[in-house]
């Protein structure tokens, strides 16, 4: 069966290149010029790029230099976003992993007789309220 890139882990990836065999478990996001992150299904163009400026970058940092692929995924697993350009966005990370579902807020009705998140509940002269019944309730 042949992958793309769309296929590739799960639900990770939604570039079209074709996977890397470097790792099963990670997709890899690049940086582009506007800041944002986009998947890149396939880091082995920017591999040599990457252990080219580990050796300017090991002797600023007082570390031994990465010369093999193996060991710049395992800087990637680190949580490292490692730079493979001179430009300030050329670098590559590993994707990070979903935020947890937001949790839905506890609602609670007020005196003003609506129901809202616990969090937007107002306290008024004449008891609770919304924030659209504050002024009426508060005279």
């Amino acid at each position: 069966m042949e992958m793309t890139g769309y296929e590739w882990y799960g639900e990770l990836v939604t570039g079209t290149n074709q996977p890397d065999n470097h790792s099963p478990t990670h997709s890899y996001e690049r940086q582009q010029s506007n800041g944002k992150w986009y998947t890149e299904g396939n880091i082995d163009k920017f591999m040599a790029q990457l252990i080219e400026k580990d050796a300017w970058y090991a002797r600023r940092e007082n570390r031994q230099q990465i010369t093999t692929e193996a060991g710049m995924i395992a800087r990637l697993s680190e949580g490292k976003a490692l730079r493979f350009g001179d430009d300030w966005y050329a670098q590559i990370r590993i994707t990070p992993p979903p935020l947890p579902p937001t949790p839905e807020p506890e609602w609670i009705e007020c005196d003003c007789g609506h129901s809202v998140p616990i969090g937007t509940r107002m306290t008024t002269s004449t008891g609770t309220s919304c924030p659209d019944c504050y002024d009426r309730m508060s005279d």
